[in-house]
């Protein structure tokens, strides 16, 4: 074990790969977690994934949706791992053109796929997919005088 190992260092890495680049407003949104080892056996105690929705460049898990996955799972060094998911997306959810200004979209609202191992004494590794659209869901209107 080196050195950095002892913090966390050389651990495992985590993807996530979606099905496709839109859900919609009461659907859900699908895809796979790829776990890959690190330097290291690896022991966890379970993979979560969160709807995270885009903020200033900035994904937020705002408690929208979550989900474990998977329980405990063991990672040998390199191996990878596949962990499939379906993740529902809430009724009452900003649509990915939701704010409209005098009947122009003003801002584009997208949402991802957080991703979380947690791994018992290690830096628990954590990702977000690529962005994808919500079709559906809320639009926000605003008219100015």
């Amino acid at each position: 074990m080196g050195f950095f190992d002892k913090f966390g260092a050389g651990g495992g890495k985590l993807r996530v790969e979606l099905d496709q680049r839109s859900a919609a407003a009461g659907g859900t949104i699908s895809g796979k977690v790829v776990f890959t080892g690190g330097k290291r056996a690896q022991k966890g105690t379970s993979l979560t994934v969160a709807l995270a929705q885009q903020d200033g460049g900035q994904y937020s898990v705002a408690n929208l949706t979550k989900k474990e996955i998977h329980g405990p799972f063991v990672s040998e060094a390199g191996q990878v791992q596949e962990f499939p998911f379906e993740l529902g997306i809430p009724t009452v959810v900003m649509n990915s053109a939701a704010t409209i200004v005098n009947g122009k979209v003003a801002q584009t609202v997208l949402y991802a796929v957080w991703a979380t191992a947690d791994i018992p004494g290690e830096i628990d590794p954590n990702t977000h997919s690529e962005a994808f659209e919500v079709t559906g869901g809320v639009d926000v209107k605003i008219t100015t005088g």
